[in-house]
């Protein structure tokens, strides 16, 4: 049995749905989306959009045409490759795997394309900065920091790793989340350089997360007198169903309270619908600005100098006596434990040798 001519059409826009398009404009003013199948001096033979899952063919005389506009599919492609450089900071190797990937794809796909070189290009800036990434590098604040530099340099690099994650978290407008990562920061790396840059940032940041949750907590009673109101003006069946979904919805915003409760998180998810915390939301928020205003940055030590200091005095092969006290002046700039443990560690290895 042969296929019927509508089925051969259907059966064409399914294999004609990666192809370039073109757009017929006719004398008349009328445009034709489609895909021009044959052409001769006198007409066009072309595949046209009927509906969105049919699609016939037309033959249209080239003297009613007044022009074709045609789609560059390899110019459209590229541009969906184009913004895989530059890179953010903190892609892993898998990240760049995924990267590389669809440049080669395009590549593959579109060999004579004139965006091919700029694409290689591309691929060729990938794996470089992959192959630095694998080699334990890290690319902060634009730049490719290697593994070495990385090693010398670790407790600010650390440090500098949670900033962007930060920046990245407000940039999305994800207060509690950011606010929760600064807590991290200020636990371990207060003395670090990253500290002491980022916080004028968080406390924006925080003066955002306090303007929301006081602005949820004002309207919250006229929100929640109009939600009654909408109740008790649907039919019985509806206000049941209704009134249901909204209380799953408080009970799951409830149990997410009390988890971060419970987990003894500090920076708790202001929800609109739950009162209570948006109430504590700006309590604490208040409690943070007037410490954090407190903080004097000038007082700090240099966290990161001290761990500069004493890693490359053990690693420069000096005297065990001079190592010590460098690693005891890291410890003094209250550098976590584990910091002043691999100093120690790599020290001892060093006088052993």
């Amino acid at each position: 049995m042969k296929p019927t001519r509508s089925i051969l059409i259907l059966l064409s826009a399914g294999l004609l749905g990666s192809a370039a398009a073109e757009t017929i404009r006719l004398k008349d003013g009328t445009k034709l989306e489609g895909k021009i199948l044959k052409e001769d001096t006198e007409s066009y033979v072309v595949d046209v959009q009927v509906t969105r899952s049919i699609r016939e063919e037309k033959t249209i005389k080239k003297a009613d045409v007044a022009g074709v506009d045609r789609e560059q599919l390899d110019e459209k492609a590229f541009l969906a490759i184009k913004g895989l450089v530059p890179t953010p900071d903190l892609l892993t190797a898998a990240d760049y795997d995924a990267r590389l990937a669809k440049v080669r794809e395009f590549v593959q796909t579109y060999p004579t394309s004139p965006q091919v070189k700029a694409a290689k290009e591309i691929s060729a800036t990938l794996e470089k900065e992959r192959e630095s990434v694998n080699q334990g590098g890290v690319k902060l604040g634009g730049h490719l920091i290697t593994d070495e530099e990385r090693s010398s340099n670790k407790f600010d690099v650390d440090a500098r790793m949670i900033e962007v994650s930060i920046r990245s978290l407000a940039k999305d407008l994800r207060w509690a989340a950011a606010l929760r990562e600064f807590e991290k920061l200020e636990k371990e790396y207060q003395t670090s350089a990253a500290y002491k840059e980022v916080l004028p940032f968080v406390k924006d940041v925080i003066r955002h997360y306090r303007s929301e949750a006081s602005e949820a907590a004002s309207t919250y009673d006229a929100r929640f007198k109009k939600q009654q109101t909408g109740l008790e003006l649907q039919k019985a069946e509806d206000r049941a169903a209704s009134a249901s979904a909204i209380a799953d919805r408080d009970a799951q915003i409830k149990a997410q309270y009390d988890a971060e409760k419970k987990a003894s998180v500090k920076w708790i998810t202001a929800n609109p619908y739950l009162k209570v915390s948006l109430d504590e939301a700006v309590k604490y928020a208040d409690q943070e600005l007037k410490r954090l205003d407190a903080v004097k940055l000038d007082t700090l030590p240099d966290g990161g100098k001290a761990w500069r200091e004493a890693w490359t005095a053990v690693h420069a092969g000096g005297d065990l006596k001079s190592s010590n006290s460098l690693i005891s002046a890291a410890r003094t700039a209250k550098l976590p434990d584990r910091y002043v443990k691999e100093l120690e560690a790599a020290a001892k290895e060093a006088g052993g040798k």
